[in-house]
């Protein structure tokens, strides 16, 4: 009757350490999952800061920290528009930006110091999956329109569609 008494005690010290280690294991899995989408948003940050698609150039000299804002808008129509990039006819370029951006939301935001208004050009969204929450990352760049080589303030705004 006494071993099965100590049996019975070992067995429930056992079921309470299991418990521990679950709830411990369970808060590490969850810190590591954040880890992981602030790495994923810091990759989206760095590609989409370094397509050519987007740059200044002049004369063919590209510059590193600007943004040009003719591209950008064309960019934004091109992603948006029905017969653009991401429409299933052109499954070429969907595929190829739909692996680039994955599950996300970007967005560039110019700000025009005359009217004191932000203009908003979407560039890309895509969330297949219906994940409920993002996490955000906004970056501030330098916009140049080409066209008169007047200089805006911009926000490009990340987000990535998480669990």
């Amino acid at each position: 009757m006494e071993s099965l008494g100590v049996v019975f005690v070992f067995f429930m010290l056992l079921s309470l350490a299991l418990i521990f280690y679950g709830a411990f294991q369970k808060d590490k899995i969850t810190e590591l999952r954040g880890e992981k989408t602030d790495l994923d948003i810091v990759s989206l940050s760095q590609t989409i800061t370094s397509l050519p698609e987007l740059k200044c150039s002049e004369q063919n000299s590209i510059d590193e920290n600007c943004y040009d804002l003719l591209n950008i808008q064309i960019l934004s129509h091109y992603m948006n528009d029905s017969d653009g990039f991401l429409s299933p006819n052109n499954v070429r370029t969907r595929v190829f930006y739909t692996q680039l951006f994955k599950n996300s939301n970007i967005t560039i935001n110019v700000y025009d110091e005359k009217n004191n208004n932000f203009t908003t050009y979407p560039v890309y969204y895509n969330n297949d999956d219906n994940k409920s929450s993002t996490r955000n990352n906004l970056l501030p760049i330098t916009i140049k329109d080409s066209r008169n080589g007047e200089f805006y303030f911009g926000i490009l705004n990340l987000a990535i569609f998480t669990d």
